[in-house]
């Protein structure tokens, strides 16, 4: 961590990445193995160093150059949604998933990572998400209109995650925030009136103004196409329909 000091923001930052990494032990979530400084008194404090388990790739390399099996594909996502139950189930909201976030050896072990943004789910589910927290291609549809949140935002983080391991390309490549929720709305189609009813009297009204959308079948969304055709059990083959 580089001058992690200088602004409050990136001090906080700082203070709950090491927090959570001294305080949570999962087997996919990283492991701090030590911590220091080679500054050698307080006036010069600059510089922490944070020593972690060795991983070979992060997953947005393993996407985007491997077709992966089905095997591997279920065993990521069941690695993924592991460490953020373990998460959740300690009061901790992640906010920042994405594929450069989550690291895999060669074992195909993953292990989450960055925990820079994460919140405690008692302190901050009556709160509203800053634009800057959560990457826009995985932020959920209440983060992006300012609704209140809860730890589903990371399960949707997850299902985006998903979704690019088997299409290789981003689910919702948003320009902007406008252009995010666009491209929400278009897979998943017009969200039901409880969900626009929470929304501010302005989101609300954009919201109702757009032409109305019936949701992509999942055979579009992922079709099979996607899926290797052959892998080491037929039997328990992914398709867009399991």
């Amino acid at each position: 961590m580089q001058q992690p000091f200088v602004m409050t923001m990136s001090a906080k930052r700082a203070y709950r990445e090491f927090i959570l990494l001294t305080t949570i032990k999962h087997p996919n979530i990283i492991r701090l193995l030590n911590a220091f400084t080679p500054d050698s008194d307080l006036a010069n404090f600059r510089e922490v160093y944070l020593v972690m388990e060795l991983m070979t790739h992060n997953l947005h390399e393993v996407i985007h150059r491997l077709r992966l099996d089905h095997k591997t594909l279920s065993f990521f996502v069941y690695q993924s949604l592991c460490a953020i139950k373990h998460l959740h189930t300690s009061g901790v909201i992640h906010r920042d998933l994405k594929p450069s976030n989550i690291v895999v050896n060669d074992r195909c072990v993953l292990k989450v990572l960055d925990f820079g943004l994460a919140r405690k789910k008692n302190v901050d589910t009556s709160m509203r998400m800053s634009d800057y927290v959560v990457t826009r291609y995985y932020r959920a549809p209440e983060v992006i209109l300012g609704l209140p949140y809860s730890e589903k935002v990371d399960i949707w983080s997850v299902g985006c995650i998903f979704a690019e391991m088997i299409n290789h390309t981003v689910l919702f490549p948003g320009k902007d925030r406008i252009d995010q929720w666009t491209k929400i709305y278009n897979v998943m189609g017009t969200p039901n009136e409880d969900f626009i009813n929470q929304l501010g009297q302005s989101a609300a009204m954009y919201v109702r103004s757009l032409r109305r959308a019936n949701p992509k079948p999942l055979a579009e969304i992922v079709p099979d196409s996607n899926f290797l055709p052959e892998t080491e059990n037929p039997r328990v083959n992914l398709t867009c329909e399991l």
